[in-house]
């Protein structure tokens, strides 16, 4: 959660919140450090969530651990990076 910057005034919201209607959380998933190479996009994995579901957390709204990531959302690879995303822009959509 963050404090909106006002361009035009310089100012900051008083209000803490999530600036964005997804958020797009990447690990380096290879655990073999001989062969890492983190431009390979096979070696990592994604967890797309919409803000909604990170708003509906009781738990911190500063940090999440791997673990309530992975409670939350199961992740995807690269190549479906670009339909999470839209699937979570969509259901973010439709809560408003």
């Amino acid at each position: 959660m963050e404090r909106a910057f006002d361009p035009v005034d310089g100012s900051v919201s008083a209000e803490s919140r999530w600036q964005a209607d997804v958020y797009v959380f990447a690990l380096l998933d290879h655990l073999d450090k001989s062969t890492v190479d983190p431009l390979d996009t096979d070696q990592w994995c994604f967890f797309v969530l919409a803000t909604r579901v990170l708003d509906a957390r009781t738990r911190s709204q500063h940090s999440i651990t791997l673990t309530s990531l992975k409670a939350l959302v199961g992740p995807v690879s690269y190549s479906m990076l670009s339909v999470a995303v839209e699937r979570a822009a969509e259901a973010q959509r439709a809560r408003r």
